[in-house]
């Protein structure tokens, strides 16, 4: 199933937020900024349209049309030439449509200098300074260790490497080297939704840096709009309470089925200690997915036909009897 979804970014400073758009198909997402910026009061989230007051709103929803045609004529030859809808088919051909450069062919070093100034414009200041930071680190060590930057290195040895770099070479705590693979791994996930590269299993591994760490996991689960529906500590898993040795760990949570209703969704994860609350890694929008109904199952939503409103859509028992006289 492939669906494409126009939705508003976080608001920058002047309260203005971009437009983006996502496409969804086969389980890989690419994102697309339409690079137009609307105030949401302007923004119609039911119709994913910005509001005709005037012309501007009735260009801007004409620019939006044209991008959905855009993919739906992609679609169109995809099932003409490939029997199915092919996410890459779909991708290559909209980029060459607009006419533009193909996201894919920027460098690491060219989408770190576009992510700096996405994080300048959208995040706090501490938090851009911290991604300056790292990137003169980055450029340090690849010049120091002769280790040339590249998606495709981005590894478990570049991970050993770099982490070792930090403590060693710069001086940098255990908390301070895991503030920077934390900014490393934001960028990863910018990287991934612009599509500069594919996803990387062995970047989304966590590893305790020093002995005897105690620490717990949360998520956080975000609706296409970014509202938070509900968010998750790890307060059942035994290793939750122990000392952990060095290594790489894994944790999994199961979201209810039943819960969430039709759209797409975005994870963040934490790890911390929750009291005192210190927070050692918050890994924003790690993971994408998307919910639709199958009709042919139970579900909440029953037979009902029209849009079921609401953040959540839990499938909750009822009974019903004929109440004596």
């Amino acid at each position: 199933m492939a669906t494409l979804n126009f939705y508003l970014d976080k608001a920058d400073k002047q309260g203005q937020s971009f437009i983006l758009m996502t496409y969804l198909a086969g389980g890989q997402k690419f994102r697309h900024s339409v690079k137009l910026k609307v105030f949401p009061t302007q923004w119609i989230k039911r119709k994913q349209r910005v509001k005709e007051l005037n012309r501007e709103g009735q260009l801007i929803n004409s620019h939006l049309d044209k991008l959905e045609s855009i993919i739906k004529d992609a679609q169109t030859h995809s099932l003409l030439f490939n029997h199915e809808i092919d996410f890459n088919f779909v991708k290559d051909l909209f980029f060459e449509t607009l006419g533009g450069k193909r996201k894919g062919m920027k460098t690491f070093v060219e989408a770190f200098e576009e992510y700096i100034e996405h994080a300048k414009a959208m995040k706090r200041p501490k938090t851009a300074d911290r991604c300056v930071t790292c990137f003169n680190h980055l450029k340090e060590f690849r010049k120091v260790k002769k280790y040339e930057l590249t998606y495709e290195r981005i590894n478990h040895q570049f991970y050993e490497a770099f982490v070792q770099y930090l403590l060693v070479n710069k001086n940098q705590l255990n908390n301070t080297a895991g503030n920077y693979i934390k900014t490393l791994k934001a960028f990863i996930n910018f990287s991934i939704d612009r599509g500069y590269c594919k996803p990387n299993a062995e970047v989304r591994k966590f590893k305790v840096l020093k002995d005897d760490a105690v620490f717990t996991h949360g998520l956080n689960v975000f609706n296409q709009e970014h509202v938070n529906i509900f968010s998750s500590h790890d307060v059942t898993s035994e290793l939750r309470l122990q000392k952990r040795k060095k290594g790489n760990y894994t944790a999994t949570a199961w979201i209810p089925g039943n819960l969430l209703p039709d759209g797409l969704f975005t994870i963040s994860i934490a790890l911390f200690t929750p009291n005192p609350l210190d927070i050692f890694i918050h890994e924003h929008e790690a993971l994408t997915f998307e919910v639709f109904t199958d009709f042919s199952m139970h579900s909440a939503r029953g037979d009902y036909a029209y849009s079921f409103p609401g953040v959540v859509r839990p499938l909750i028992p009822w009974t019903a009897k004929l109440k004596n006289q």
